[in-house]
């Protein structure tokens, strides 16, 4: 882990790399202040032959065609916080899930992602986060109807706010015609609230780390998320200080594919790594966007 002056002067030098790019825009609620945290979070995995490796770095991935449950070799809560990055595939009955969550095996509890399929072909990725520094909340599910659903404090009585992150755990249902907000954990008058339309389930949980500016994801179009000071969310370190996962799943679910990852930027020699945002979609699913948050 890295401390916050450190921190402070590497985004200076690597905010320019992104000046005046269309790429470093952020979307802000209107009123809304960031708060900053005096260390980094360290992510999990860095790099290893035990996970999914592809353009879009490392991640642990559940598939359909690979039902097992993919435990996750981290550390044991509350040394870890595991969250879902990525969705894709189709979701197309009331029983397609994709899901981030703790498991007991016997006096240990683990971490794992998985899935079931009802029809369609359901897929995820996760990454995590390791260490001491932060305080993992209660996991909240938003069960398909209802009003929204407040957030858990992490470490606390009373709900997440401002001084805290929320991230998506699980999405289960049709999304296939969905609408706006399929599902959704977002800011409101500063507590974190859970949602989504009706009879799509939500899962999703918070850490005590404030988040930066929400970033919308528009599938074929490459976003840097935003940090610190909306810098881009960039590090000089292979812990990668930063972590940003999905908040938001906007509109349809039939083959497409939204999320967040790290890119290694080849202009500086492998020495910064940039978390992105991006997605695609197919004929049948013309629909699709999102929304991210970062947090260290």
């Amino acid at each position: 882990m890295i401390g916050y002056k450190l921190r402070t002067i590497e985004l200076t030098v690597v905010a320019a790399l992104c000046a005046g790019a269309a790429g470093c825009s952020a979307d802000v609620a209107e009123g809304e202040t960031v708060a900053t945290t005096g260390q980094a979070v360290t992510i999990s995995p860095v790099g290893s032959s035990a996970v999914q490796a592809a353009v879009y770095g490392y991640m642990w991935e559940w598939k359909t065609n690979g039902s097992t449950p993919v435990q996750l070799p981290v550390p044991d809560p509350p040394n870890s916080a595991c969250f879902l990055t990525n969705v894709w595939g189709t979701f197309q009955s009331s029983s397609d899930m994709v899901r981030v969550s703790m498991v007991t095996q016997g006096s240990a509890i683990k971490w794992q992602i998985f899935g079931l399929s009802g029809g369609g072909s359901p897929a995820g990725d996760a990454w995590c986060i390791t260490g001491s520094d932060f305080t993992l909340g209660a996991e909240a599910a938003w069960l398909g109807s209802g009003p929204a659903i407040n957030m858990p404090k992490p470490g606390g009585s009373g709900f997440a706010d401002t001084n805290d992150s929320c991230f998506l755990m699980g999405i289960s249902g049709n999304v296939s015609n969905a609408g706006d907000n399929s599902a959704r954990v977002r800011k409101v008058n500063g507590i974190w609230q859970l949602e989504g339309i009706p009879g799509v389930k939500v899962f999703a949980r918070c850490i005590n780390h404030p988040a930066f500016a929400e970033q919308t994801i528009t599938p074929g179009t490459v976003n840097d998320l935003p940090g610190l000071g909306s810098s881009p969310a960039r590090s000089f370190h292979a812990d990668h200080d930063y972590f940003c996962a999905l908040t938001r799943v906007h509109g349809s679910l039939r083959g497409g594919w939204i999320g967040t990852y790290i890119h290694t930027l080849s202009d500086t020699g492998g020495l910064v790594y940039a978390w992105r945002s991006n997605g695609f979609t197919n004929p049948n699913n013309s629909y699709l966007a999102g929304t991210a948050r970062c947090t260290m």
